[in-house]
């Protein structure tokens, strides 16, 4: 069985691969697109003002007595980070078929990268959301630091689902294609435009099997009410992302040496 604490060893040895696969990510991503990096604050905000209309202004939903604005940009800003993590590692591998069949080198590096390249616009997310805190005079307390514990949880989710995403598309390119659906359903059963409290208490069990429902309330418990976050949803979240970032390094581990001889562009 693959060791996962390989993983630290390949992120040690290959950080220059990674750093340069992340690189490529960003250029390719913003390559002849004349507002480029701008666009890591304009997606969140355009979302937020989405949700704002949607949620707050015609279903008048609640936001837990916090400005519905900062309620909702709590949690999307992790949830982007997430969904776009996933969304270009998905096919990430065979975005790279020509190093891939003609160099040897660790290819868990090309799905990392990915992730990389996307927290870059999660660092600029994050500073924008510190901003909405200062706007509107939203006091920060110690407690936010659990909010570390949830990012751990969170990178491990991220990491995980990037990994088995990205090898299953080389040999399924149906995953690919069904990724944005996907994504979309998962944003939809997911606490971003409406608080967990939402939800009625029988449903709450099958609710928390979704982990991104435990660690985006966790974000907010801990940067919006200075708690610590719910054990019960937390603990299953963390359950859960531990148990998915050991299957996809599992599943990519054992398919990495046939990537090179399947792959396709």
């Amino acid at each position: 069985m693959p060791n996962p604490f390989s993983l630290l060893v390949s992120v040690r040895n290959w950080h220059e691969l990674i750093f340069a696969f992340a690189l490529v990510n960003l250029k390719q991503r913003y390559k002849q697109r004349y507002l480029r990096a701008a666009w890591a604050v304009i997606n969140p905000l355009l979302t937020m003002a989405v949700f704002t209309v949607v949620f707050s202004k015609v279903a008048a939903i609640q936001s837990e007595g916090v400005p519905y604005p900062l309620f909702a940009f709590c949690a999307i800003v992790p949830w982007i980070f997430f969904s776009s993590s996933v969304g270009f590692a998905v096919s990430c591998l065979n975005s790279n078929f020509n190093l891939i069949t003609r160099i040897n080198f660790p290819k868990i590096t090309v799905p990392l990268g990915s992730i990389l390249a996307t927290f870059f616009d999660f660092l600029i997310s994050s500073a924008l959301l510190a901003a909405m805190f200062a706007l509107y005079g939203y006091p920060i307390g110690i407690n936010a630091l659990y909010a570390i514990s949830v990012f751990m949880v969170h990178m491990m989710l991220t990491v995980g689902v990037c990994l088995m995403v990205s090898v299953l598309n080389v040999y399924f390119r149906d995953i690919q294609s069904a990724m944005p659906v996907i994504l979309q359903v998962w944003m939809l059963a997911s606490p971003v435009g409406y608080p967990v409290g939402m939800v009625g208490k029988g449903l709450l069990p099958y609710y928390f099997l979704n982990p991104m429902a435990g660690i985006l309330d966790g974000y907010r418990k801990a940067l919006l009410h200075n708690h610590a976050p719910d054990p019960l949803s937390f603990n299953i979240a963390a359950v859960i992302s531990i148990a998915v970032f050991l299957l996809g390094y599992r599943v990519f581990k054992m398919s990495e040496k046939n990537i090179a001889d399947i792959i396709t562009p």
